[in-house]
């Protein structure tokens, strides 16, 4: 069943959205631009977004006329919550690699709502992998036993909640659903970022990741290592760096990106914020005119609508699904990546018209 689909037969008014929003990674924020998106071009009206920061959204998204409530403010959360008939948890690969407290917690609220207070719990365009921790587990079945239904954006995620509800359907990624209606509306923006970015001439496009402490740390240091080499080996090209979080999420990344647009004069970063459907519709504006190098799962997506070439680097089963989903059967595990490897790939790509 396709979430458009599901939509039109659902009575969605008064729902609440639940997810990562606020924290101005770039993929969570799109995913609720293009979420609040299709319920607004659905004819829904009354929506209540939970958000951190909410002087932030103005900055990030479109005011719909929808209700934003401080996310932090746990009374305000409850109120709103008892206030509505459904809560939607609005994609994400929640139960996965980067599974934390906050998740458990949302989970177990989360049975709380269906259980005691008679809610719809809607999981739309979520993420449940094999990769996740054995809290990622616990917080999955009790997801699973809350949810009315379950749109599983990937294979692994529908096998692995399937097992816990039948009211599990096979869908994809929200952004998916990214359509010409929404791009319209951000068109003269994208022109103006594609005109401040100088995307008249070819550029490189490399997003920076946030590393986290575990075992992953180590390959995304190793990441960063081959972002700077390659960057030296290239003084001839234009490069673009971005973040794609907001700088208070991510400082490091903040003075790692300056710190190369002081060592290399062809460098200049992107930094958040912004509103996500305008990068996105950069990519499709501008598809000759950019090559993308990027770890993170809707950056990638976002090039692959948008038809501008990437290097399919993997480093979570959820990336891995992605592609597997793009018909892409080249995937490089981005432990595996070296300069060599980056540089044959950059060449190729700005060897074309």
């Amino acid at each position: 069943m396709s979430l458009l689909k599901f939509f039109q037969q659902k009575q969605l008014e008064r729902t609440i959205l639940v997810g990562y929003y606020g924290g101005g990674n770039y993929g969570d924020e799109l995913l609720l631009e293009v979420l609040q998106q299709l319920l607004y071009q659905q004819g829904v009206k009354d929506v209540t977004v939970t958000y951190q920061y909410p002087k932030a959204f103005a900055s990030m998204h479109q005011d719909l006329g929808y209700k934003i409530v401080d996310i932090r403010d746990k009374l305000a959360v409850m109120r709103h919550t008892v206030k509505n008939k459904n809560i939607i948890i609005g994609g994400g690969a929640l139960w996965g690699v980067d599974m934390n407290l906050n998740t458990l917690i949302l989970s177990f609220a989360l049975l709380f709502s269906r259980w005691v207070l008679g809610k719809n719990i809607y999981l739309i365009g979520i993420g449940y992998h094999n990769s996740t921790s054995t809290m990622g587990r616990i917080g999955a079945w009790c997801a699973g036993k809350a949810a009315t239904a379950v749109m599983a954006r990937d294979d692994e995620t529908y096998a692995n909640f399937r097992k816990i509800t039948q009211h599990t359907f096979r869908d994809k990624d929200i952004a998916w659903y990214a359509n010409e209606e929404m791009n319209q509306r951000y068109e003269d923006e994208a022109k103006e970022l594609g005109t401040q970015l100088g995307l008249h001439k070819k550029s490189l496009f490399i997003a920076l990741r946030r590393i986290q402490a575990g075992k992953q740390a180590e390959i995304f240091e190793n990441y960063n290592r081959q972002i700077e080499e390659t960057i030296a080996t290239n003084p001839d090209k234009q490069i673009i760096i971005a973040p794609l979080e907001l700088e208070r999420v991510s400082p490091a990344e903040y003075v790692f990106a300056r710190q190369l647009q002081e060592r290399y004069k062809n460098v200049q970063i992107l930094d958040m914020p912004y509103n996500p459907m305008t990068l996105f519709y950069v990519f499709k504006l501008y598809s000759k005119n950019l090559v993308l190098v990027g770890p993170q799962f809707h950056i990638i997506l976002t090039a692959f609508m948008g038809g501008t070439p990437f290097i399919p680097l993997v480093y979570d089963n959820k990336v891995h699904e992605l592609l597997k989903q793009m018909d892409v059967d080249e995937r490089l595990p981005l432990k595996q990546l070296t300069q060599g490897v980056l540089q044959q790939f950059i060449d190729k790509e700005f060897a074309k018209p």
